[in-house]
């Protein structure tokens, strides 16, 4: 009796939570549902979006690799591409990756004229060039090595200006910038080695020419000692 006793008070608690679930339910359910659905909803955009901007990111990466390679493309629309992708890329090393690379399209448009001595295709080729380097610095400064690349195109057209202490400013950034065993360090360090060699023989030479110009003149002169900065690419 005990034992059946205790079965059907079993039952009779089982039965009033049964029964208050359903109240609950009956009396909520719409609203948990309608909550579930809600966050399922939130989840699916919340993964859609994911989804849709990682295939976008893809794609800038994937028009970035066609502008640098294509080479039967036009030079306009490889300008307008790469251009478009600077300022609007989502990707910040494809935006700046793009302003670097239109950085030395000019920079080695400058080159080309100054050893055509063309002054005003330098002039203008040198212009652009800044502008996008410049923009890289400025708007993406938390990609040092792009900037230390951006800073490189800028003190290597300085150089081929003969604005030496320019040139010598950018490459000093970079030692500043990135880890010496970087390859845009060392080409940095190399600069500002043959620099600072350039700038010892232009000492040199200047001071003979002091001298032989104090000393008496004892026969025929000899023509004083010049130096020049070699030209140097950006790539």
């Amino acid at each position: 009796m005990k034992a059946r006793r205790r079965h059907e008070l079993k039952e009779n608690v089982l039965a009033h939570e049964l029964g208050q679930i359903k109240t609950f339910f009956d009396k909520y359910g719409n609203w948990i549902l309608g909550g579930v659905t809600a966050v399922a909803v939130v989840l699916l955009v919340i993964w859609y979006s994911h989804t849709r901007s990682v295939r976008a990111l893809a794609e800038e990466k994937a028009r970035f690799d066609r502008l640098m390679r294509d080479n039967s493309m036009a030079e306009k629309d490889r300008l307008a591409g790469l251009d478009d992708l600077a300022h609007n890329a989502k990707n910040p090393v494809v935006a700046a990756s793009a302003g670097v690379f239109l950085g030395d399209l000019y920079s080695d448009r400058h080159l080309t004229a100054l050893n055509a001595s063309d002054t005003l295709a330098a002039n203008r080729a040198r212009v652009n060039a800044e502008k996008y380097y410049n923009f890289v610095i400025s708007d993406y400064g938390k990609r040092s090595l792009l900037v230390a690349r951006a800073h490189f195109g800028l003190g290597a057209m300085a150089e081929n200006d003969k604005r030496m202490d320019q040139a010598r400013k950018h490459y000093e950034v970079i030692k500043r910038l990135v880890k010496p065993s970087l390859p845009v360090a060392m080409d940095a360090a190399l600069r500002l080695g043959q620099l600072e060699r350039w700038s010892a023989t232009v000492r040199f030479a200047t001071t003979t020419q002091a001298t032989t110009a104090s000393a008496p003149a004892s026969g025929p002169a000899s023509a004083p000692a010049t130096a020049t900065a070699p030209r140097i690419r950006t790539k």
